[in-house]
């Protein structure tokens, strides 16, 4: 709690004329960091005020505390213009916000994303004071032939989309009729899954990208680096052999193909994009033939690779040490470092951020990463474990402590019921960051839901589920992305007709 002293009432908005007296006597945040004791000899007006003192009170207030404080007086008005303010409140949300605040942020550009986010807040939120409403959506304009596409919404902005012989990106913020990219290439692999993206690519931010797709031939996974911004690049980084690839993941500047293989002690082939170096990760203990790649689930936290593989009951997951700058590795291989059990059939699983992605996340910034929080979907029961038709899904929020014995210890704080009609797939997406996130878990014909999940210090881990809104026409549709820093959820459509569409639905402006 910050210190207080006694002097004026910070509730600003309730004054309605610049001219009229404050109270003498009241709590604000202290500008001289002491608890004092003041009583005023004289009434005080707001336009009294030093401009420093105003520009302290404001920037503990929340976002529509200051949009109508500005309104009361010119002094207000002035000081809520202030880049300091904006940042104050900024920092000390506890909203989900995308990383920031940055130099290059403006005022007004903290002032749309605080607002966006208390928003979503309060329709998402664990007491939600306003319901659900779709306040805008858009259709791509061009149909696309069912099964012979792929596509990705990278931040929640620009439509990544693949086809026979070309990759193009579209801002959906501006003119999606024309692409803002192109690149040309023949082959491409267009079945779902293998088109990738990872943004902060080598710690440059948002607008920094490493992409990555499968080219039939010849058989190789393409690394592109793609810039947006007010001039959009895109340029080919590299190029890895894809042989019997059947899943790639990218993550932390690293590409990890998955690959069928002919014996078991055949490492797994980990590739570094800006040093391009090449390591050797062992395989998970559970996987013990090629079907079994169909089961196991790759993670990245800031300095883990995770492998998970679920059993009838209980998930095996062992942890691999990202390498650093200061590993010397004669051999290149990295070694398994932490193993444990979870006693769930984790089905579908994330990495839940409780610290912020400040860049650069380079290897030799990574400080050592002893504890990190999942958002599972988990079998409570299965089918085959009792007489139930459909499984009883929960959605779990964990921690996994990553001991100095090499054993991973488990907590998991709280759970949330997961409404299924069928034991169908399910999709789980989330935007988390600093111990706040939201969630949507889709399955098809069924209840898709969203989740607002919170495990910030000093307060209870909780989730909260509520029903998503869908738009007429979509409720059969296929989830293609959530950002949950925009409320913005797409959708593929027409996935059982010969044609298929792109909608993209916001839900706050």
């Amino acid at each position: 709690m910050p210190q207080t002293f006694l002097l004026q009432s910070t509730f600003i908005p309730a004054y309605k004329s610049p001219g009229k007296r404050v109270p003498r006597f009241t709590t604000v945040p202290s500008y001289f960091g002491v608890r004092a004791f003041f009583v005023m000899s004289t009434p005080l007006t707001l336009s009294t005020l030093n401009n420093d003192i105003l520009v302290e009170i404001l920037g503990f207030l929340a976002p529509e505390d200051i949009a109508r404080a500005r309104q009361v007086c010119r002094s207000l008005m002035i000081a809520a213009q202030q880049g300091t303010v904006w940042r104050s409140v900024y920092q000390r949300s506890r909203l989900l916000l995308p990383d920031g605040p940055y130099s290059h942020h403006q005022p007004r550009d903290l002032e749309r994303l605080l607002i966006r986010s208390s928003q979503l807040y309060k329709t998402w939120g664990p007491n939600p004071s306003q319901g659900q409403r779709i306040n805008s959506r858009l259709t791509y304009p061009r149909e696309l032939p069912t099964y012979s596409f792929d596509a990705q919404v990278i931040s929640g902005r620009y439509l990544q989309l693949a086809e026979d012989g070309v990759i193009s990106w579209y801002d959906l913020d501006g003119d999606c009729t024309a692409p803002l990219l192109v690149f040309d290439c023949p082959y491409i692999a267009t079945i779902p899954g293998f088109l990738k993206f990872q943004t902060n690519a080598q710690g440059e931010g948002e607008d920094s990208v490493w992409v990555t797709f499968i080219r039939s031939y010849p058989m190789d996974i393409v690394v592109l680096k793609v810039k947006f911004g007010s001039q959009p690049t895109v340029t080919l980084e590299a190029t890895l052999p894809a042989a019997s690839v059947v899943e790639v993941q990218l993550a932390n500047d690293y590409v990890l193909p998955v690959k069928e293989f002919h014996s078991r002690d055949e490492p797994l082939e980990l590739f570094h994009i800006p040093s391009k170096g090449v390591y050797h990760v062992p395989r998970h203990a559970s996987v013990q033939r090629v079907y079994d790649l169909g089961h196991i689930t790759y993670l990245f936290s800031p300095n883990h690779l995770f492998a998970l593989y679920p059993h009838k009951s209980d998930t095996h997951i062992e942890a691999y040490r990202l390498p650093s700058a200061e590993d010397s590795i004669a051999d290149h291989t990295v070694l398994q470092t932490h193993s444990g059990v979870y006693p769930h059939l984790m089905s579908r699983t994330c990495v839940f951020q409780r610290a912020p992605n400040d860049p650069p996340s380079t290897p030799q910034s990574m400080p050592y990463d002893d504890e990190v929080t999942f958002l599972s979907v988990v079998c409570a029961s299965a089918p085959f474990q009792s007489r139930a038709r459909t499984p009883e899904l929960n959605l779990h929020l964990l921690d996994a402590k990553l001991l100095p014995s090499g054993k991973i210890d488990f907590a998991k704080r709280c759970s949330e019921h997961v409404p299924v009609g069928s034991f169908t797939p399910t999709t789980l997406v989330s935007t988390s960051r600093s111990g706040s996130g939201f969630a949507i878990i889709h399955a098809p014909h069924s209840l898709t839901s969203v989740y607002y999940i919170q495990h910030q210090d000093g307060m209870q881990p909780s989730i909260v589920q509520h029903a998503l809104k869908i738009p007429t026409g979509l409720q059969d549709g296929h989830l293609l992305a959530f950002d949950g820093y925009r409320g913005r959820v797409c959708w593929i459509n027409g996935w059982h007709d010969e044609w298929s569409q792109i909608d993209v639905v916001d839900y706050v402006a």
